[in-house]
């Protein structure tokens, strides 16, 4: 299972991720963004593991400035120990395209892993659409698909593949 959700800001790709896996008691490892506030504004975001790693919370983006080599640092970290489970990937977006090592390790991860759920922003970028393209993937965008269709649907091609 290869499955990627897509659609506009703020219509519940990662509470999808998160309700699926709270409600399949699924097993997981990766990594999710959270966003980083400063007097009640979000300005920026963390890169947070889902494994067990000496750090967590890298922040990647403050205000319109993204902290360089935090990908190819830390989130090759996290790709290169996430070996059970399905593998979260919560967001790939603009702000990690100049991180080739990452870039790299992340579309040989999603390749070669078995089970992968995440997160592209709607935006035309060429690793988001090779990620897109790549055998295995199946794409939903939430801003044409129901929520709880999608749900099912992944519930359902888990289950085949446990």
């Amino acid at each position: 299972m290869k499955v990627f959700l897509t659609g506009s800001k703020q219509i519940g790709k990662s509470t999808l991720i998160q309700k699926f896996i709270q409600e399949n008691q699924v097993p997981y490892s990766g990594y999710i963004t959270l966003p980083y506030f400063e007097n009640g504004e979000r300005i920026g975001f963390y890169l947070h593991s889902l494994i067990s790693l000496e750090r967590n919370d890298i922040l990647f983006s403050h205000g319109k400035q993204v902290v360089k080599g935090v990908f190819d640092d830390f989130g090759v970290e996290i790709l290169e120990h996430s070996n059970s489970g399905l593998l979260i990937l919560d967001e790939i977006g603009f702000l990690e395209r100049d991180e080739r090592k990452y870039l790299d390790v992340l579309i040989k991860k999603i390749k070669e892993y078995p089970n992968v759920l995440g997160v592209c922003r709607k935006i035309d970028i060429s690793y988001i659409e090779e990620i897109k393209h790549l055998p295995e993937v199946i794409v939903y965008d939430l801003d044409h698909c129901d929520f709880e269709e999608v749900k099912k649907s992944i519930e359902a091609l888990w289950s085949m593949k446990k």
